[in-house]
């Protein structure tokens, strides 16, 4: 239930406290009819939230002239509040309550004072607070109109923090996207400690509200758990409460209540809700995991010792267990306590510095290399872990990271750097070792053409009319071909506009010459090909519906992968998981009275 940037207006951000309240001028009571005004609460009754919502709703249907009620919208850290918000008609009615947070700031952070709500109009304007802005040391913004100004000219190159989702901070971090137009990535924390000092040291370019403990479990361990559930194994995801893993609220541009990554990367699992730093939650774990073939866990280095989850704990419960931990630098090294994500990753391994194009910026993978890489490796070692456990009997620790997933990825750049000495750079669709082996305009769209070996290079140069080609000096070798690409590379552009792209490839095909379209998303996942694959794969969800996903992309003659299940609610299988492990009924009625296990409960409509 990510906030939606086209919706926003739709929002109103209220403060908790009446003071304020009751400083706005009084509105006339014709300015409404008869409707009631609603006030959703992202709180449980009975609360310190909830009393303030009751001491101030009184006092706001007095201004407003007309009825005001309190409505609970509890869960996923304010975001279901936010979300009826961002659904509700732009006519004045709904209104969020929320507290106006201020940040911790360490020193060497600045802090601005940002009003968004003298900055951009809402609907239907309560009251109004200022929430706290810091800004990283690496960016030259003192003021917000600074800040605006910088955020303007690179729309692509900041991302942004805040305490969870759907609070103050995260709609008026939206709100500054709105007014600036730039794309940043929103990065959700729970945790102080490691927010600032991502902050601190240039990760995160601006934080808003308050930030807190958690490192997200989104994209690397989900990989990997969901590849062993395919191949048939039970994984149980075991959430953190009371929010979950942060990836059911990535939905991006839609608006659909459950997000489809989540759906996808969570498939075939069963689902438990467990609070981690509970003793008694802990203890829930280690019953697990003595009885366990494999615990997957990717959460910074030390934070699952500081649990009691460690590997040497752990290990002592069950020698043959095997421990698959993956992070963002790893276990070892100058880097090794810091936490780490994609575009960090991207960064630190040279990936950017070598994608996009000749003397331009440096890109991002659009994919996520790191994430995805990360968490086929943590297969193949956990395979590579249980093979050996087999024939010996013992578990063992395994880990791998993000940095590691990413500079595999660099084999042909570092092979060079190696040989020569030298760093390639980008060189746009471009082979660093080959040439022609790069992606050309038609003349009605694009497609790649790989002449990568001297046969096929001879082959392209009789289709495409000039043998002379061949033995011309600049391009009779590879290496005079690489030496003299962006030549090359003009000649080829010239002969393939004049046909469109299905015309080009019906001639390659037909002289054997490697070639393809550059296909858009859609167009990927719609083709033959990829559908006689088997890679599309219907799934049904009981809150996501129907849709689609992809399959696993190996095929097996005697064990093929299959979807069990679809991904699961938060806590979906606590109960019957507690069962198996032998808690009797009582006790875990008692765990879930006292908030260390959840499972999924009636949302009133």
């Amino acid at each position: 239930m990510r906030i939606q940037r086209n919706r926003l207006i739709n929002a109103v951000l209220m403060v908790a406290t009446a003071s304020i309240l009751a400083s706005q001028p009084a509105r006339a009571s014709d300015d409404y009819p008869s409707q009631p005004i609603r006030v959703l609460l992202g709180y449980t009754p009975g609360g310190a939230a909830d009393a303030v919502a009751r001491s101030i709703t009184p006092k706001l249907s007095e201004l407003l002239g007309q009825p005001v009620v309190v409505e609970y919208k509890a869960g996923a850290g304010g975001a279901i509040a936010a979300d009826n918000i961002l659904r509700a008609a732009p006519d004045g009615y709904t209104l969020h309550l929320i507290d106006s947070g201020t940040m911790a700031i360490l020193p060497n952070v600045r802090k601005v004072k940002y009003e968004p709500l003298k900055s951009f109009a809402l609907i239907g304007m309560a009251a109004q607070g200022g929430l706290a802005l810091a800004v990283s040391p690496s960016i030259p913004a003192n003021t917000v109109p600074e800040l605006l100004k910088l955020l303007k000219a690179k729309p692509d190159y900041y991302n942004y923090a805040t305490s969870g989702v759907g609070g103050g901070g995260h709609v008026a971090a939206e709100l500054l996207k709105m007014e600036t137009g730039t794309k940043m990535d929103h990065i959700a924390y729970r945790g102080g400690g490691p927010a600032m000092a991502d902050l601190v040291g240039g990760q995160i370019g601006i934080g808003m509200s308050t930030l807190a403990p958690a490192i997200p479990q989104i994209m690397a361990g989900p990989t990997c758990g969901m590849m062993l559930a395919d191949l048939g194994a039970d994984v149980i995801k075991v959430e953190k409460l009371p929010y979950g893993d942060d990836s059911r609220v990535y939905t991006g541009n839609s608006t659909e209540a459950l997000p489809a990554p989540f759906v996808m990367l969570n498939r075939n699992k069963r689902g438990m809700a467990i609070d981690l730093k509970a003793p008694a939650g802990q203890d829930i774990i280690k019953r697990m995991v003595s009885q366990s073939d494999v615990l997957l866990e990717n959460y910074r280095k030390g934070a699952m010792d500081r649990l009691g989850l460690g590997w040497d704990a752990l290990s002592e419960l069950n020698k043959r267990l095997v421990y698959c931990s993956i992070s963002g630098y790893g276990r070892t090294g100058p880097y090794a306590e810091k936490g780490g994500f994609e575009l960090i990753a991207q960064g630190f391994s040279g990936i950017m510095s070598v994608t996009g194009e000749k003397g331009g910026a440096p890109l991002k993978s659009g994919n996520s290399v790191a994430d995805i890489n990360s968490g086929v490796l943590a297969v193949i070692g956990v395979l590579s872990a249980l093979l050996h456990r087999a024939n010996s009997g013992r578990g063992q620790f395994i880990e791998t990271s993000l940095i590691d997933a990413s500079l595999q990825q660099m084999y042909w750049f570092a092979a060079m750097y190696f040989q020569t000495g030298k760093s390639l750079s980008a060189s746009g669709s471009g082979h660093p070792l080959a040439a022609p082996y790069q992606a050309f305009k038609t003349r009605d769209s694009w497609l790649v053409l790989g002449g990568a070996n001297q046969a096929n290079w001879e082959r392209i140069a009789d289709l495409l009319g000039h043998p002379e080609w061949k033995t011309d000096p600049k391009f009779a070798t590879n290496a005079e071909r690489k030496n003299n690409e962006d030549e090359l590379a003009g000649l080829i552009s010239e002969q393939l506009s004049a046909h469109t792209t299905d015309e080009w490839l019906a001639r390659f095909d037909a002289a054997n010459i490697p070639a393809g379209p550059v296909n858009t998303i859609e167009q990927a996942l719609n083709h033959p090909q990829t559908r006689a694959r088997n890679m599309v794969i219907e799934v049904d969800h009981p809150i996501a519906g129907k849709g689609h996903a992809l399959s696993l992309p190996i095929k097996f003659s005697e064990t093929p992968a299959t979807i069990r299940r679809p991904a699961p609610l938060l806590g979906e299988n606590t109960r019957e998981i507690l069962r198996e492990y032998d808690f009797s009924d009582g006790e875990i009625t008692d765990l879930l009275s006292q908030g260390v296990v959840a499972e999924p409960r009636p949302t009133a409509s």
